[in-house]
């Protein structure tokens, strides 16, 4: 096969894996307070999403570390193997407590994949191709964001949750098959590096914070999980972030705090329309579309605009 064509089935497939992206994304919001109802976890909210929060952000320097160490193809179909076993293993689980473990799975496989995605882009395409990737992969999240909770929504109403996290693998194995296929890639230099510290405080800050605990001890548990993941914030941004006075760095850091407070807040959606105010999977899907589709437009037009002022 040519090179051209090649490139072509890689960008067809990383638009199509960040569309896919995209819709776990709000099936797992849309899903998380149906089956933990159904499986009498809804006191375990904040155990499910840090376990899976852990795991993805413990998968990012692990899958930058791996991407100097390993043929990009062996790592995509490997990582691919994992986020498959972790969804099976979710959807099929008696009890939360297997679920999470899934969840763990996915999380940590699925951030590996952000990375080899990326790989992919760097490796597989060049110039003006790259750059049209990039910009199609970001509004792919405009679909996504009527697609996801849509299908979400449909397939949990019609057969169940456990079923909408298992669907849609085909599609997923088949675009990280093509990139796999289709990507030119030498073995790894094993010069990639990871911060252990880094990562050691994030596990044990997130894991403070989610810990099913009560009164005192859980006080206790979340100012010292939040102590220490603002020492990782420290040490993975760059210095003097939040206190040299300059605009870039006035900037990162407010953009910092902007984007966590929105996912934070995002996080709650799902939680309060169907804990508290008693919707069920069909509304669930009109307001995550709503505040998805607002996103993700909004996005694309500040991208654009930004590109204009440039």
């Amino acid at each position: 096969m040519s090179s051209r064509k090649s490139g072509i089935f890689v960008a067809a497939a990383v638009i199509t894996l960040e569309l896919i992206g995209g819709i776990q994304s709000y099936l797992n919001q849309l899903i998380l307070p149906i089956l933990a109802k159904e499986l009498g976890a809804q006191h375990l909210y904040g155990a499910i999403l840090g376990v899976s929060s852990t795991a993805a952000t413990t998968g990012l320097p692990i899958g930058a570390t791996l991407l100097g160490r390993l043929r990009l193809s062996k790592l995509l179909l490997g990582a691919t193997f994992f986020l498959v076993l972790g969804s099976l293993t979710s959807a099929l689980a008696p009890n939360v407590g297997v679920f999470i473990v899934g969840s763990a799975l996915r999380g940590l496989a699925g951030s590996i994949l952000a990375m080899t995605s990326i790989g992919a882009v760097a490796l597989g395409l060049s110039g003006r191709a790259r750059q049209l990737t990039l910009a199609f992969a970001s509004a792919s999240w405009v679909i996504a964001s009527v697609v996801g909770p849509t299908y979400a929504a449909w397939v949990t109403h019609l057969m169940s949750w456990r079923w909408a996290m298992v669907l849609y693998l085909p599609f997923l194995v088949v675009a990280r098959l093509a990139v796999a296929v289709n990507i030119v890639s030498e073995d790894g230099t094993g010069k990639g590096t990871i911060s252990y510290k880094a990562l050691i405080l994030i596990v044990l800050g997130v894991t403070a914070t989610v810990l099913p605990v009560t009164g005192m001890a859980k006080v206790i548990l979340l100012c010292g999980g939040v102590a220490l993941l603002g020492r990782v914030v420290v040490l993975l941004l760059p210095a003097q972030t939040f206190s040299r006075r300059s605009p870039r760095r006035a900037a990162l850091a407010g953009m910092f705090f902007l984007t966590g407070s929105y996912f934070a807040a995002n996080e709650l959606v799902g939680l309060t329309a169907h804990d508290i105010y008693g919707a069920h999977a069909e509304s669930l899907g009109y307001i995550l579309t709503g505040g998805g589709l607002a996103w993700a437009i909004l996005g694309v037009v500040c991208g654009y605009r930004l590109h204009e002022v440039r």
